[in-house]
């Protein structure tokens, strides 16, 4: 299959929630409508958060195809092979401990995550 006979696909995604942070607190909130979804969440030690990184997501940031990655200075490498936000679809993906679930308020307190204050979840 050539490049010609490839055709883009749109998709819609919908946030269902937002990171939260304050100081060196984190957590993600859950709207409403999804949150019996977090039942016996806190039975587990780690939670699987998908966001979209929507302070990078602009027209020009999503041509980046290589980045120099924090790590590693002097080297670069294709963004599918760095955590960089700046790439052709930014949906990110950070696995975070589970310090807490408070499943009523819609509230999961987390570790850590690399995503800022109200970033869509």
């Amino acid at each position: 299959m050539s490049d010609s006979t490839i055709t883009p696909r749109m998709f819609q995604l919908q946030a269902i929630g937002t990171v939260q942070q304050s100081g060196d607190t984190f957590q993600v909130v859950i709207d409403a409508p999804y949150r019996p979804a977090l039942k016996q969440l806190e039975h587990f030690s780690h939670v699987i958060v998908f966001w979209w990184a929507d302070q990078g997501d602009t027209p020009e940031y999503r041509q980046f195809l290589q980045a120099e990655p924090p790590y590693a200075p002097g080297v670069t490498t294709g963004v599918f092979a760095t955590r960089s936000p700046l790439r052709p679809n930014p949906v990110a993906i950070t696995t975070c401990a589970i310090l807490g679930v408070d499943e009523e308020a819609g509230i999961v307190r987390i570790g850590w995550i690399d995503a800022f204050d109200g970033t869509p979840v």
